[in-house]
């Protein structure tokens, strides 16, 4: 019973939204690219089973350490912790990587993020020069002056 309310319940909503507000459109828009490059995105890799890829990543995830590592790695070398999680959860889409490994490199992603932004937090207050940094997942406000002596 619940079944058949759900979808049309949904549709029911996103068909008032699309009346109600022009900015809703263009949000589904970009939601519904994102999942449908997602999609693709996973059949692409679903070609590459059982080749050099698959047994790559089975290599460098088979232990956790090795899986945050392999996040923090991949983070350092596309400076994006956001890419390296929907590359991972592709991954894991497509078999390639167990959900343990996934949890372990999106973990890694986003520690290394988080570290990198409170040592150039750090580095920049060593260096004597006005600087704030808010730090949302850690809810940290770092603040440092120059001091006038």
């Amino acid at each position: 019973m619940l079944k058949k309310i759900f979808l049309p319940s949904i549709l029911l909503v996103l068909a008032y939204g699309f009346w109600v507000s022009p900015d809703f459109k263009e949000i589904a828009a970009g939601v519904a690219i994102f999942l449908f490059g997602m999609l693709f995105l996973e059949d692409g890799f679903k070609a590459f089973t059982g080749g050099v890829l698959e047994k790559l990543l089975q290599k460098t995830t088979d232990k956790t350490w090795k899986s945050l590592l392999f996040g923090v790695v991949s983070t350092t070398v596309m400076q994006s912790s956001s890419l390296v999680s929907v590359i991972t959860i592709s991954f894991i889409s497509a078999g390639l990587v167990t959900l343990v490994a996934g949890i372990g490199i999106i973990f890694g992603a986003n520690q290394y993020r988080h570290h990198h932004r409170r040592l150039a937090g750090r580095r920049i207050w060593a260096q004597g020069q006005d600087f704030r940094l808010r730090d949302a997942d850690a809810g940290i406000r770092y603040r440092a002056s120059v001091s006038k002596v």
